[in-house]
């Protein structure tokens, strides 16, 4: 089973876990919702940036103002 994951979870964020959820287990990040790991649905779950970026493919659905320090943060974090 693949695994997405998406950094930012506000419209176009919700759209992809929407559309890749029937293909795999989908994680997402989002700095206002991910002080609690949880369940949103059975194949969606909110989880800490370390894990969401260990995944088979990652969509970064930020604002464009927040795309540079989005790649800065993780790329530490990314093998």
């Amino acid at each position: 089973m693949k695994k997405f994951g998406i950094i930012g979870y506000g419209r176009f964020g919700t759209l992809w876990s929407t559309c890749l959820a029937p293909y795999g287990e989908v994680i997402v990040y989002d700095e206002k919702l991910s002080a609690t790991p949880r369940k949103l649905s059975s194949r969606v779950a909110i989880v800490s940036l370390e894990r969401v970026v260990a995944v088979d493919m990652l969509f970064l659905a930020v604002p464009v103002s927040l795309f540079a320090e989005c790649c800065h943060r993780i790329a530490p974090l990314l093998s």
